[in-house]
């Protein structure tokens, strides 16, 4: 066998021993690489380069976000199935209603629906939200009560700038024919200015509502307002305007009265009246008067009223219904037995026939209410002694 032969053979025989031993070594020293390991485990030494960039890199994240987002998945998860097993009770209820139950169900949104529309058609329901104010007033844009409602709507939400936008739209949508209805809308803007707005506003407002209205009824009425306020610097010099301008009205001279009575002026209320007379025609003064008389007494002046009348039925003691009135007055105030004088003060004057038997039904209806059956008894005796007499001399 030659030496080639040899060597071959050599090598085949010793390969099976050698990886055994290759393999015996490596696994030796991966044994020796674990020992170390876990050495190092438990020897306290600081971490590895690799470590502190893992610790890092975690570290860097919010705790729990994963844990976070996956509770409200399954959160969301639990409410759609929650939401999923509702609809599908609800789908299950539905479907068990029987043709009866459906058609009341079905009868009862028809009600409800109707009863809506009924509701908003009815005018005499009070509007309480601006969309109801505004089909209101679809209906009726000439309603000055409709557009004051809508803009004391908003004052009571401290809204003043769109109660007064509202008081300029009416003024826009009113039919210029309706003064009524516009002077309404131009006292309750007058009224809003004096309370919320600006003395420049108010000025304003003022000489506008003048110019576009009859200037007596804005005077009038905006005295009316200062007063009802308390506000009587303002209302004397209102109470000069009018005496000014108006002098032969004798409706101007009673509210300047009156409104002297409610300053607390009683002094200057009674000086008025022989100066207002100068004022006004003759043919005025009876009737003023009267109006005069029952003002006062309406402030328990009832003295002064009495002298009113008294000096009235001095100079037109025939006047039935000056002593009618004047009776009626006594009555409110309590003294029966002033107006029972008065009946028979009448009875004493001569009166036709026709105006002797309203006197007398007048004064039966006043002893049934105010006297007795003797008093009764005795009135119609004598209605039919002096009827009787009338009848004989005509």
């Amino acid at each position: 066998m030659s030496k080639l032969q040899n060597k071959q053979k050599i090598k085949k025989n010793k390969h099976p021993n050698e990886s055994k031993n290759s393999s015996k070594i490596k696994n030796n020293e991966i044994s020796k690489k674990v020992e170390k390991v876990s050495v190092n485990a438990d020897a306290p030494s600081k971490p590895s380069i690799l470590t502190k960039k893992t610790i890092s890199k975690t570290t860097s994240k919010l705790p729990d976000v994963k844990d976070f987002w996956n509770l409200e998945v399954k959160q969301n998860s639990k409410k759609q199935k929650a939401v999923e097993d509702d609809d599908d009770s609800r789908n299950v209820k539905k479907q068990r209603l029987t043709g009866a139950e459906r058609y009341q169900r079905y009868i009862d949104e028809e009600e409800r629906i109707r009863k809506i529309e009924e509701e908003l058609a009815d005018p005499n329901i009070d509007p309480h939200t601006p969309d109801q104010f505004e089909r209101a007033l679809l209906k009726d844009r000439n309603s000055s009560f409709m557009w004051i409602k809508y803009m004391a709507f908003h004052l009571e939400t401290a809204e003043t700038e769109k109660a007064r936008a509202v008081a300029k739209r009416a003024l826009a949508a009113i039919n210029f024919r309706e003064e009524g209805e516009l002077l309404n809308v131009w006292i309750a803007l007058l009224n809003l200015e004096i309370r919320f707005g600006t003395d420049d506003n108010y000025n304003e407002t003022l000489r506008e509502a003048v110019q576009r209205n009859d200037p007596f009824k804005v005077y009038s009425r905006t005295l009316t307002v200062l007063l009802e306020m308390e506000k009587f610097e303002e209302s004397n010099n209102f109470v000069d305007i009018l005496k000014k301008k108006f002098k032969p009205l004798p409706d101007m001279w009673l509210q300047v009265s009156e409104a002297y009575l409610k300053m607390k002026n009683e002094k200057q209320a009674k000086e008025i009246l022989p100066k207002s007379l100068l004022s006004l025609k003759e043919r005025d003064h009876v009737e003023y008067m009267v109006k005069y008389a029952l003002m006062a007494s309406r402030y328990d002046l009832n003295d002064f009223s009495q002298t009113i009348f008294e000096k009235i039925l001095s100079s037109y003691n025939k006047k039935l219904p000056v002593w009618f009135t004047y009776i009626n007055m006594m009555t409110k105030t309590g003294e029966v037995d002033i107006a029972r004088s008065l009946f028979e003060r009448i009875l004493v004057i001569q009166f036709p026939m026709k105006k002797l038997k309203t006197i007398f039904q007048k004064y039966v209806e006043f002893e049934t209410r105010h006297g007795n059956a003797s008093n009764i008894s005795k009135i119609k005796k004598m209605a039919r002694n002096m009827l009787e007499q009338e009848a004989g001399s005509e």
